[in-house]
């Protein structure tokens, strides 16, 4: 009988059968011990040597690692009837000596600004099912303001939010059984992210839920985003836990929920035009908070329905789930 770690690698292709099997054997050591060492979870100097040399293999890249992983969410993924996508990013940075091979002391070192983004699948229940696309990349010293608003999209950091998007449509076009919900805070409220949802056909686009930023302009409205939803007729009250803080105790908080559908007044872009698009948007706060705290305020985006109250009850439930890829950064 295989086990975990074997059906997880089913689909590995180094080129080489050994690498695979040894893929197999770590990941099986680290899943089963991942709060220790490596020496330490692969139990002996032999196993540990064999696992830097797989490490160190040109055969064995990050996204060769990831595929196999990606093949086996997927194939969980066929069976959920709603899969939300959850996208952010997250810090890794290292510090690097400057000793000899760097031509400095070995108390000199330098900052690498490390960046992981990945998009992780999550059942409606917060059920992990798995990594289906993840971004790795070093960032180097930032443009200046002016030269970075005459970058397209493509080029920017902020590109990552959209090709998770895109990657969801991809998999929707695969799994017509399922419906995938991609789903990002606020660093997601990016205006050609709506409007790579207008670009692709119904049966291939994935939905979204993405938690404003800015309070944009409208059109047909006297009001900005965020206003024009504080006017927007009340479907009801819902509860939610607010875990505890080092301020404040735990508690339950009574969120009124509004909902309208917004058409965006295009942003100006260097270079190129973009048209108005027409979305949902629910605004969910808490009006009574207890005294001295500050209440809870989210305005969502997104592609789903939210006429009725439960339709804009769901939209915030589903948001809820995305603060689970925060304990997948807590554990990795």
């Amino acid at each position: 009988m295989s086990n975990w770690a074997e059906e997880e690698t089913q689909t590995a292709d180094f080129g080489d059968e050994r690498l695979k099997q040894r893929f197999s054997i770590i990941l099986q050591q680290l899943g089963d011990k991942p709060q220790l060492s490596i020496p330490t979870a692969c139990g002996g100097w032999s196993e540990t040597i064999a696992a830097y040399r797989f490490f160190d293999n040109q055969k064995t890249s990050f996204e060769q690692i990831l595929k196999a992983h990606q093949d086996a969410t997927i194939a969980r993924i066929k069976v959920a009837p709603v899969v939300l996508l959850a996208q952010d990013t997250t810090e890794n940075d290292e510090r690097v000596s400057l000793g000899p091979k760097g031509f400095g002391t070995l108390k000199n070192s330098k900052k690498m600004e490390c960046r992981l983004h990945p998009t992780i699948a999550f059942t409606p229940e917060k059920i992990c099912l798995g990594v289906i696309k993840a971004d790795y990349w070093q960032r180097h010293q930032k443009s200046p303001r002016n030269e970075r608003r005459n970058k397209g999209i493509d080029e920017k950091e902020s590109g990552v939010w959209i090709q998770s998007y895109q990657e969801s449509c991809a998999l929707q076009g695969q799994l017509p059984g399922s419906l995938l919900v991609n789903i990002s805070d606020r660093e997601g409220d990016i205006y050609e992210m709506f409007h790579e949802y207008h670009e692709h056909e119904t049966k291939v686009r994935a939905q979204f839920i993405v938690r404003a930023a800015q309070d944009r302009r409208l059109l047909k409205s006297d009001y900005k985003l965020f206003e024009n939803l504080e006017n927007a007729p009340k479907l009801g009250e819902i509860e939610t836990e607010v875990k505890a803080s080092s301020n404040c105790p735990k508690r339950v908080a009574v969120l009124t929920l509004r909902s309208a559908t917004i058409t965006l007044q295009p942003p100006a872009r260097t270079g190129y035009k973009l048209s108005e698009v027409t979305l949902n948007a629910v605004l969910a706060k808490e009006e009574s908070p207890p005294d001295g705290t500050e209440g809870l305020e989210w305005l969502l985006m997104t592609s789903l329905p939210v006429t009725t109250f439960e339709q804009a009850a769901t939209v915030v439930e589903w948001y809820g789930v995305r603060w689970c890829i925060e304990v997948y950064f807590h554990v990795l």
